[in-house]
């Protein structure tokens, strides 16, 4: 079974803007979890928020990384469809920004995977954090 967990933007500049110290550690567990539980390992960077966090970038060292033009990835989105994974979770950062961007994105060329997001393992402005998630929810996303 192929199973991939997508590390959305976890970037020191937008840690700085909406990341509390634990999701961090939040992160680094899921992290941690899933590698001991043979998932790939995908991070995302946006050209824009700086460096991956050192400790992240340590842990996921030789993982790939898709480079960001705009919220969402578009080789990310159609390598995972190349890869047809049987598990997807997603985490990071901003939630209401590049998180939902990439779920979606996925969803659409891959409706029937199962698509997850740790909530705990996500951030950004209270408002919006909770509003992407709903919305997510509400798009047969499994939020948790």
């Amino acid at each position: 079974m192929s199973k991939i967990l997508v590390v959305i933007d976890m970037q020191v500049e937008y840690i700085k803007k909406c990341c509390t110290e634990d999701v961090i550690n939040n992160v680094i567990k899921k992290i941690e979890t899933r590698m001991s539980e043979d998932y790939e390992i995908i991070l995302t960077e946006d050209k824009s928020g700086g460096k991956i966090e050192e400790s992240i970038s340590k842990l996921c060292f030789g993982s790939q990384i898709f480079k960001k033009r705009s919220y969402a990835s578009k080789e990310l989105i159609l390598h995972l469809q190349r890869l047809q994974p049987e598990i997807i979770e997603f985490v990071g950062i901003c939630t209401d920004i590049c998180v939902i961007a990439n779920v979606l994105g996925t969803m659409a060329f891959l409706p029937y995977t199962d698509i997850r997001v740790d909530s705990s393992c996500c951030a950004s402005y209270p408002e919006g954090h909770v509003a992407a998630l709903k919305v997510m929810k509400s798009c047969n996303i499994n939020v948790y």
